[in-house]
C-alpha cells in the first residue's frame, strides 16, 4: 500500500472515529429528555420543559464541535463533474424568489437566486426594515421559507407593520392596540394566522445580540423543518450589519468586523443553498442620499463591494412632489447585480410609500414625477445621480 494511500485511509478512519463520537454524544444529550418525555405520560410529576432547555444545551456544545470547515467548507469541481450538473443547475438558477415588486425583479431577472448575498443599503429610517419584512411576507406568500433575523425591532413590532398594511389599519393603532380598532385587528390576525406566511416566515429576536453559528443552526432547522413543502429555496435575511457584526469581534475594528461578517454570511448562503438578505446602514459620508452611489455608500462598512452579489440602496426622495397626501417618493437604486442588471442600464425603481399604514407600492414609472428624476438610471438635472 502507497503512503498516499496509507494516508488516505488514516483519514477516513479518524473521520468515522469522530462521527461516532459526536453520534454517542448526541444520544447521551437527548437521553434525559427522553427519560422525562417517558415519565410524564406515565402520569409522574417531571419537569419536562427544564429537561428540554437542557438537552438544546447540550445540543449546541456538540454541534460547536463541528470543525468551520465543515459547515463553510471549500467547494471544488472538476470540469467533468461542472458538465454533468450543468443542465441541473441551470434549472436551480431560474428558480428565483419573486421580491413582490415587478420592477425589481425585472433587474433581478426574476428575483434572487440561491447561494448569493444581498446587501440593502439605507439611512436610520429610510424604510429599509419594512420593505424587507414587506418582501418577506410575499416571498413566504409563494412557498419560501424564511428566517427574519432581527436586532432592532421585535417580532412583535414587525407583525404590526404586516398587519397594518394588510389591513389597511393605522400602524399606531396596530402597535398601540387601540380598543377603537381592536374588532379590525383582530380579524387581520385571525386571517394571517390561517395563511402560509404564518407558518413559513420565522422571526429570530436578537435585540440581545446572537452569534454567527447561532444564525446557521436556527436557519438549518427553519429550512429543514418545511423542506417537503417548499416550492424554492430558502431566504435568510439579516437586519442590521452594522449591530450584529459588533457583537462577533471579528476584526480589529467596526470595518473588518463588517467584512469578516459578510464574508461569512456569503459562505452561510452557499452552505444552506439560500438566498442572503442583509440589511446595512449607509455611512454618513454618502450624505444618505440614494442618489449617490450605493457602492461607495457600502466602502464605510467593510469591503461589501467585493463581497456581496447584489447591492441596493433605498430612501425617499427629499425635493420630491407628494404623489398623493399622505405619500411620500422613494427611490430604490441597484448598483451591482452578479446575476443581472443595474439600474445603470435599466430604469431606476421608484416607490409609493405611505407611513400610516406601514405600505411601499411601486410608483407609475410613466409618472411624471418619477420620470422628471431619472430615465435608464440618469438624473435628468435635478439632483446628482448618474
Amino acid at each position: 500500500m502507497s503512503d498516499s494511500q496509507q494516508e488516505q485511509d488514516n483519514t477516513t478512519s479518524n473521520k468515522q472515529q469522530e462521527l461516532q463520537r459526536l453520534l454517542s454524544e448526541l444520544n447521551a444529550s437527548i437521553a434525559p429528555l427522553t427519560k422525562a418525555v417517558r415519565q410524564s405520560l406515565q402520569g409522574h410529576d417531571v419537569d419536562v420543559s427544564a429537561a428540554r432547555h437542557e438537552a438544546i444545551e447540550k445540543l449546541d456544545d456538540v454541534i460547536e464541535q463541528v470543525s468551520p470547515s465543515t459547515k463553510y467548507g471549500t467547494l471544488s469541481y472538476s470540469p467533468a463533474e461542472l458538465v454533468a450538473a450543468y443542465w441541473d443547475r441551470i434549472s436551480q438558477r431560474r428558480e428565483f424568489a419573486s421580491t413582490g415588486f415587478s420592477q425589481l425583479n425585472k433587474v433581478l431577472n426574476g428575483g434572487f437566486e440561491q447561494d448569493r448575498l444581498a446587501v440593502l443599503l439605507g439611512a436610520p429610517g429610510s424604510g429599509k426594515t419594512t420593505f424587507t419584512n414587506h418582501m418577506a411576507d410575499h416571498m413566504t406568500s409563494i412557498k419560501r421559507p424564511v428566517l427574519y433575523v432581527t436586532s432592532e425591532d421585535t417580532p412583535h413590532t414587525l407583525l404590526a407593520k404586516t398587519i397594518a398594511r394588510r389591513g389597511q389599519i393605522d400602524y399606531s393603532a396596530v402597535l398601540g392596540g387601540y380598543q377603537s380598532e381592536r374588532a379590525q385587528i383582530t380579524s387581520v390576525l385571525q386571517e394571517y394566522a390561517g395563511l402560509t406566511q404564518s407558518r413559513f416566515l420565522r422571526y429570530v429576536d436578537t435585540t440581545q445580540g446572537i452569534t454567527l453559528d447561532e444564525i446557521y443552526r436556527q436557519a438549518q432547522r427553519h429550512f429543514k423543518s418545511l423542506e417537503a413543502e417548499s416550492s424554492g429555496a430558502p431566504i435568510l435575511i439579516v437586519d442590521y450589519l452594522q449591530r450584529l457584526s459588533r457583537g462577533e469581534n471579528l476584526g480589529i475594528d467596526a470595518r473588518q468586523s463588517a467584512t469578516i461578517f459578510t464574508e461569512r454570511l456569503r459562505a452561510m448562503a452557499c452552505d444552506l443553498h439560500c438566498t442572503v438578505i442583509c440589511l446595512s446602514a449607509m455611512n454618513r459620508s454618502s450624505r444618505y442620499e440614494t442618489d449617490n452611489s450605493a457602492i461607495g455608500a457600502a466602502k464605510e462598512s467593510g469591503d461589501i463591494e467585493y463581497t456581496a452579489d447584489i447591492i441596493m440602496a433605498i430612501g425617499d426622495q427629499a425635493n420630491a412632489p407628494e404623489p398623493s397626501p399622505g405619500r411620500r417618493r422613494y427611490l430604490l437604486r441597484v448598483d451591482k447585480n452578479r446575476q443581472g442588471a443595474t439600474t445603470y442600464n435599466e430604469a431606476h425603481i421608484y416607490l409609493d410609500w405611505y407611513g400610516v399604514r406601514q405600505h411601499f407600492t411601486e410608483a407609475d414609472q410613466s409618472d411624471n414625477s418619477a420620470g422628471a428624476y431619472a430615465s435608464n438610471g440618469r438624473s435628468n438635472g435635478r439632483r446628482g445621480g448618474r
